[in-house]
């Protein structure tokens, strides 16, 4: 399970980016990098939604690291 050093979204979306380049083929990479922008919530204020934003984008992206 991956953490985030500083948690914070910038971090977040860079992890999220990273981790679509583990994916198979180009269609799917960017299936996943347009969704990555869609979650991300660059506006969001609250410090506890922050949080919770990143530890469930994580838990989706860890399925990667299973093969």
């Amino acid at each position: 399970h991956f953490v985030l050093p500083n948690n914070t979204v910038f971090e977040l979306y860079r992890y999220l980016l990273w981790c679509c380049k583990l994916l198979p083929s180009s269609p799917i990479q960017e299936h996943y990098r347009h969704a990555a922008k869609q979650v991300i919530h660059a506006y969001e204020n609250n410090p506890d939604r922050i949080r919770l934003i990143i530890r469930r984008a994580i838990s989706d992206a860890d399925w990667l690291y299973i093969r």
